[in-house]
């Protein structure tokens, strides 16, 4: 009967020992990757410094619109403040203010004709560019596709209501700035944030969100508009 009893106790000595053996073999739980996290941030030729957020898989970008009115080799880009219509003019090479006023560009940065954005002088802070279509396309694939990715790129403030998705995951905080047409209108400060891509052959491309969407949007524009512009780490 003692060696009855004895043998069952080493059996279930070698029992519990398996099991915890098998539980040093578990695969560790996977760690949840954030989808961006903040930058070092950088300052352009003209002082302005910007957070950056690194999204992953996207590498870093700006999170705020560019305020620059200097090239990065130090010239001056013009002004086209006093400007009315500029739509039949050739290779104009300006900046604007969003809605015309410039106290705005403190907040939501200044709108640059696509001729700036693609001057050989660079825009960007050194080391820095416009970011490409291709790399624009990249970001909204990593952030589940064209009909979500807007919603991830937006600010949670300044934005018209009902500022639909928004909720800023990739620290981008993407500035519903508007735009300017060639005609001198000015279009939808707080409700549309337009981007500039560095591509484009008769027609610029662009990407833009809406207050009422959480879609990113593309599109190809007339080189004369003015767009807001974020740049991203070579």
């Amino acid at each position: 009967m003692k060696k009855i009893f004895l043998f069952a106790l080493i059996g279930l000595s070698i029992a519990a020992c398996k099991k915890d053996d098998d539980k040093d073999d578990d695969p560790a739980e996977p760690e949840t990757v954030p989808i961006a996290t903040e930058g070092g941030g950088v300052y352009d030729i003209d002082s302005n410094y910007y957070a950056t957020t690194v999204i992953t898989h996207s590498g870093e970008w700006m999170a705020a619109n560019l305020k620059a009115y200097h090239y990065s080799n130090g010239d001056s880009i013009m002004s086209g403040r006093n400007l009315d219509d500029i739509t039949g003019m050739s290779e104009p090479k300006y900046f604007f203010y969003p809605g015309g006023d410039s106290l705005k560009a403190n907040t939501y940065g200044r709108l640059y004709t696509y001729y700036v954005v693609d001057d050989p002088r660079g825009l960007c802070p050194t080391g820095w560019h416009v970011a490409t279509k291709p790399e624009w396309d990249t970001l909204k694939k990593y952030l589940g596709g064209q009909e979500v990715a807007g919603g991830k790129l937006k600010g949670t403030t300044l934005w018209s209501s009902p500022n639909d998705g928004a909720d800023n995951s990739t620290l981008f905080n993407a500035l519903p700035a508007g735009f300017r047409e060639p005609d001198e209108t000015y279009i939808d400060l707080t409700k549309t944030a337009i981007f500039w891509t560095s591509t484009g052959e008769e027609l610029g491309w662009s990407m833009y969100i809406k207050y009422n969407y959480p879609t990113l949007f593309q599109a190809t524009n007339d080189k004369n508009e003015a767009f807001s512009v974020r740049c991203k780490r070579n």
